[in-house]
């Protein structure tokens, strides 16, 4: 039998049909599956804990794309970043839609859209900005910041002129002033 790997959605209905027959006789089992991570002296070798699918009719063997979901958070781990389910977590911990907590933390929309996802991973120095979101103290200060924002947009404050403060020049700068002249250095 050869190995015939397939992605496919993980829609219920099409898992336990066969790609490949449309066939209703589909077995599955979970499986640790290695798979290679990096390239060069980096590279190195994760496992994830995915459904294998096997159409008992055509000996066809498939995935769906939970697999890749726990292929993500194995990278995730070994890279130890924030998994896209901790990070969805944290922005619905401060009880905020992806709009309003990237409003409020600078972060783009689309940026969190796919960190939520998996489709991309954050970089480091966003994992700890979200780590240090995910604490209580810090995520009070979010809500808290949300709530006034909000406050603010319903009962805006008028604008108030900025005012500068004048600085008059002595005798002595004006002399300085005078005196002073560019130079050739040689």
């Amino acid at each position: 039998m050869s190995l015939k790997l397939k992605l496919v959605s993980p829609d219920k209905e099409k898992a336990t049909h066969c790609p490949c027959c449309d066939s209703t006789d589909v077995s599955q089992e979970k499986i640790k599956q290695e798979f290679e991570y990096g390239v060069g002296k980096q590279k190195t070798t994760l496992y994830a804990d995915v459904v294998h699918y096997v159409c008992n009719a055509c000996e066809f063997e498939f995935l769906d794309d939970s697999s890749e979901d726990a292929r993500t958070e194995a990278v995730c781990r070994h890279l130890g970043l924030l998994t896209p389910n901790e990070i969805r977590n944290i922005r619905k911990s401060a009880g905020l839609s992806r709009s309003d907590f990237s409003k409020l933390t600078g972060i783009g929309t689309a940026s969190l859209a796919r960190w939520e996802s998996g489709q991309s991973l954050q970089s480091l120095a966003n994992d700890k900005y979200l780590r240090l979101l995910s604490c209580d103290y810090c995520r009070s200060l979010l809500v808290n910041s949300s709530r006034k924002n909000i406050d603010q947009k319903l009962h805006p404050k008028p604008l108030r002129p900025r005012q500068f403060r004048v600085l008059t020049p002595t005798d002595d700068d004006i002399r300085k002033s005078d005196a002073f002249s560019l130079r050739e250095v040689v």
